[in-house]
This record gives structure tokens, sequence and C-alpha cells, in this order.
């Protein structure tokens, strides 16, 4: 983890250190990262059960390493951007950090991250991820486009990692 509990490149998309996070920041009702402390607070009364919010936090930790790995990708024109659609009919706004995009998924349970490279001309969409949370770890990432097969790679690792770690 870096400094202000944020985590690290290496560390976003490891499912034994994660969930070993996420087991003791259940145990402690506090997030450890900034956005899934918003998150737990804004989605889940005492009441909850650990379970869902033990999957909601593995969701959530599956789509950041994948968010982490496509804004880090670059083209010769830049770097990446990314719009999160929740299926509302208004315009979706382009991110460039991690942050942004995890913070506009506080309210949804299927979502779209759209990805767009840049291009002399302006932006080109790339494709996009479907994602569904509270999801089994599996089935977090209900699909994909194929030219995002490489800046998935380690999110979908990770998703089967999570998958064998809970069966």
């Amino acid at each position: 983890m870096s400094r202000d509990d944020t985590p690290t490149d290496k560390d976003a998309c490891d499912a034994t250190s994660l969930l070993a996070g996420f087991q003791q920041q259940l145990r402690g009702h506090r997030g450890l990262i900034p956005d899934d402390r918003l998150f737990l607070r804004q989605m889940f009364s005492s009441r909850a059960v650990e379970e869902a919010r033990l999957r909601m936090l593995i969701a959530r930790a599956i789509v950041r390493c994948a968010v982490t790995d496509a804004l880090a990708t670059h083209n010769s024109h830049g770097a990446y951007v990314l719009s999160v659609w929740d299926g509302r009919a208004y315009h979706v706004p382009r991110f460039q950090s991690v942050q942004g995009v995890m913070a506009t998924m506080l309210q949804a349970t299927q979502i779209a991250v759209i990805v767009r490279q840049p291009t002399a001309r302006g932006w080109q969409y790339l494709g996009a991820t479907l994602v569904t949370l509270g999801n089994r770890a599996a089935h977090v990432i209900t699909g994909y486009s194929s030219p995002l097969f490489p800046v998935m790679r380690r999110a979908s690792a990770l998703a089967q990692d999570f998958a064998f770690l809970l069966p």
C-alpha cells in the first residue's frame, strides 16, 4: 500500500493481499481505500450481511485492477481515458484517474466502462467492459470488447484468483 492507503500497482491486482485486507477492513468496519470507505458508508447499514459486503469489495477490486491497467495504457498520442455508463440517458464524463472512475460507481450495480484511445483527431472508441457489482468474483466482468483483451488480462486473472480463494 502507498502512504495514502491507495493500492500500489503491484497490490491492485493481488487477490491474496486484497482478500486479507478486505477481511480486516470488514472486521474493523472501516475502509482500507478512501473510495471503498465512502462506498461502504453509503451502500450498507449495520444490518448488512458480511458476505455481501465482501463480494462488493471484491468486485470493486477487480474493477479497480481493470481501470488501473486501462489508464496506464498509452499509444503514440497519449493515455487512454475511461467513462462509466450506468444506463442513464445523459452524458458521461471522461476520466483519467482511478479515483474518478471508482467514485462514479457508488450507486450502480451494473455498469459499462467505456475505453477511448487518443488519436490525431481526438478520442476514438476502443471498447467497453460490462461489469455487474455484487456478483461472485468470476462473474463480475460479464464481457468486454476484443480490443481490450491485453488491458483486461490482469483483472481477469484477479477474478479467477478470487474465485479460487472463495469458491
